[in-house]
């Protein structure tokens, strides 16, 4: 048996920033994972990483379509789907590869194989190794959701980690869930020339964020030609003269290639020895932690989608660090309303805090400050001058409660409010901001100072 200061059950996007930071710490580290396949975890393997390729490839095919704007002609656009898969799973593999050769060169050791707790200090994996660690990171991420019960194979049912295997272009796909994944792929297939077909069970898309963006997002999809189906589900699907056919609750008849189903992820915590620790799990089995990310057993920590519906890359990042930090007594408390958020769809939309929608459930005494990029330069050049910024402020003492981005490099514009609320500044500081011209950050100051005298 080897043992280290720290073990990370999992190595995904928190495991690899708590294995960096830990390394930065002089502490000795192990990584346990299931396979050299799944290094770098959902993320990289099969989410943020490989759809964010297929959606700068969607977004460039928009862009081209407008081409004869800027005096480029383009007489056709062919899709080479063989091509594309290729370049993109190896755009994945040599990101997979390189971070274990840096693991390598930092003198971490991974072991492959299932892991399960023997006890609070120990994993045991599948493939005959026994780690124990003074502190243990679990880290174990989440698996998809699945609510269809029909023949997978039979009807081409597809999730978020099965999609990334078709080998030809679909010519139509019902995407079930129009949340934040299913708008994405959404965008993403139909920019590729897919007919889409998305259905909700809500009445409106993307129900977790604010009802303006849903608005603005649902118009742009239906301008591409998405078709949208709220208050809907798949009731029967059924295969005629060798064509495929999914009947909707209302009745409906789709004709299709394939189904993608994007009804969410549960967490992986069943099956790896929780009941051999003091680790807690919540109804919906997360793992019970602080606000240091630590967990109920003394020593062990957690980050990701173990520890919450919010199942973001850099949520995972955020406490995998704090956890560290902690354990060498150099921590701040997690502060959740600090996370942001994006979409990656035929809009970006980001945001962070709370939106309108929850200030006035909540019924707080606040104010907005909005601007669109109807009116910004830089957007008009760029052929994008549709959205907006809006920031939520408190009406008596200016601080910035939240804010949404909807638009252009709406997630990279967000991180500049991100960074003020961090450091807890208010509106009026903001207001006063110098931004070069033209940007599209200008936007961002101009929501406040239509409202800061």
């Amino acid at each position: 048996m080897k043992e280290y200061d720290i073990v990370i059950f999992g190595a995904g996007s928190g495991g690899y920033e708590a294995m960096l930071h830990a390394k930065r710490h002089g502490m000795s580290v192990a990584m346990v994972d299931i396979s050299e396949k799944t290094i770098g975890g959902n993320c990289l393997n099969r989410g943020c990483i490989p759809s964010k390729y297929m959606r700068f490839g969607a977004k460039l095919m928009e862009h081209l379509s407008r081409g004869i704007k800027y005096g480029i002609k383009l007489n056709f656009m062919n899709i080479d789907w063989v091509s594309f898969k290729e370049h993109r799973d190896n755009t994945v593999s040599d990101i997979r590869e390189s971070f274990k050769v840096y693991a390598k060169q930092l003198k971490v050791d991974i072991y492959y194989g299932k892991g399960r707790f023997k006890d609070n200090d120990t994993i045991q994996t599948t493939k005959g190794d026994t780690i124990r660690g003074k502190y243990i990171l679990l880290s174990t991420g989440s698996s998809v959701a699945n609510i269809l019960k029909f023949d997978k194979t039979k009807y081409k049912i597809y999730n978020t980690d099965t999609i990334w295997g078709i080998t030809e272009k679909p010519k139509s796909v019902i995407i079930l869930g129009a949340g934040v994944v299913g708008v994405e792929f959404a965008y993403i297939f139909k920019m590729y020339d897919i007919d889409v077909y998305i259905l909700d069970i809500s009445k409106r898309i993307i129900p977790t964020e604010s009802q303006d963006s849903a608005s603005y997002l649902s118009k742009k999809l239906k301008n591409l030609g998405v078709n949208i189906y709220l208050s809907n589900t798949i009731k029967e699907l059924k295969e005629e003269d060798g064509k495929r056919k999914a009947i909707l609750q209302d009745d409906t008849v789709i004709e299709y290639d394939i189904i993608l189903e994007a009804v969410g992820r549960i967490p992986n915590t069943h099956d790896i020895g929780i009941e051999n620790t003091d680790i807690e799990l919540s109804e919906k089995g997360f793992v019970k932690i602080d606000e240091y990310a630590k967990t109920t057993a003394s020593n062990i920590y957690a980050c990701g989608d173990i520890t919450s519906p919010l199942m973001l890359a850099h949520k995972s990042m955020y406490e995998g660090r704090t956890a560290i930090e902690h354990i060498n007594n150099d921590a701040e408390p997690i502060d959740y309303r600090l996370v942001p958020k994006i979409i990656y769809s035929a809009h970006e939309i980001a945001s962070v805090g709370i939106n309108i929608d929850q200030a006035e459930d909540m019924e707080l005494d606040y104010e907005v400050g909005t601007a669109t990029f109807a009116k910004n330069p830089k957007a008009m050049i760029d052929d994008e001058p549709e959205g907006y910024a809006k920031i939520i402020y408190d009406a008596n003492t200016k601080e910035i409660l939240g804010a949404e981005v909807l638009g252009p490099e709406a997630g990279e514009l967000l991180h500049q409010i991100v960074h003020v609320m961090k450091a807890k500044k208010d509106v009026e500081f903001l207001s006063r901001c110098m931004y070069t011209h033209p940007s599209l950050s200008e936007t961002i100051i101009m929501s406040v100072q239509n409202k800061i005298k």
